[in-house]
């Protein structure tokens, strides 16, 4: 496909480290997913998270679309989002041709877009 739209190289936490405030010691949370939900408290004792302590990965948006020749005489050209994670970001740019092969993730929508699509699911190529 086509390279329509790329999305500036952002990071994404994979290890959130947390410290106890009363006695210093270092909590660890495996983060899954593209978003997560800070732990405050273990244990009874209050957590804060430290970003310089956290493991985070390069990631990256690309939206991709069917190129001209392969649409049907009077169809709309299909488009998709890709996400790319590590040494795979900052390889292509728009306008760029690309074959890529991976794996098809459904994300169901969520928030409004949820209330007013119903069962209506995003595809991710991952």
């Amino acid at each position: 496909g086509i390279v329509t739209r790329v999305t500036e190289v952002k990071p994404q936490m994979k290890v959130a480290t947390y410290t106890c405030e009363q006695d210093g010691t270092e909590v660890y949370q495996l983060v899954h997913g593209t978003t997560f939900m800070p732990q405050t408290n273990w244990n009874g004792m209050t957590l804060h998270l430290q970003t310089r302590g956290s493991k985070f990965e390069k990631f990256q948006e690309v939206k991709i679309q069917e190129e001209p020749d392969q649409v049907p005489q009077g169809h709309v050209p299909r488009a998709m989002t890709v996400h790319l994670y590590g040494d795979m970001t900052r390889q292509c740019a728009a306008g760029d041709t690309l074959t890529i092969s991976g794996v098809f993730l459904p994300v169901p929508s969520s928030g409004f877009r949820q209330l007013k699509a119903g069962l209506i699911t995003n595809t991710f190529l991952e």
